[in-house]
């Protein structure tokens, strides 16, 4: 299998590359996701940084691996390339309709984190959300 990164635009290239490997097979080429790249989006992107630890923790606790990180809601279309999930805090889940003309033109699931789990950094049940949307995309 060869790897290779796909990287965006964004000047934080390590942060925003999702590492592939592609295999033939029936002649078409399938894509397997060895790595979840996953964007938090806030009013400031630093109310976020508490549940990313704790998303983190989920993840290396189930033996995903993902790359998560929070940036202000401003910054979304400098960061979405290369993003596999999209999630807004609720502060900024009235932006949701902006989001998603800039994520689904790149195919970008999008979806505000639900408040309990936003409200009580319930990093484990925003992970498995994550993953659920990325999923059904």
């Amino acid at each position: 299998m060869e790897q290779k990164p796909e990287t965006g635009k964004s000047t934080d290239k390590t942060k925003n590359a999702c590492y592939t490997s592609t295999i033939k097979a029936n002649e078409k080429e399938i894509r397997e996701e060895t790595i979840m790249v996953i964007r938090l989006f806030c009013a400031a992107g630093m109310s976020t940084s508490l549940l990313v630890k704790k998303m983190e923790e989920a993840a290396k606790e189930k033996g995903k691996d993902a790359d998560i990180a929070a940036y202000p809601f401003t910054e979304m279309e400098r960061v979405i390339e290369g993003v596999d999930v999209a999630l807004l805090g609720p502060q900024v889940g009235y932006q949701l309709g902006r989001a998603k003309e800039i994520c689904e033109p790149k195919g970008v699931p999008v979806d505000v984190i639900p408040m309990q789990d936003y409200g009580m950094c319930n990093g484990m049940n925003v992970l498995k959300f994550a993953y659920k949307l990325a999923k059904n995309k």
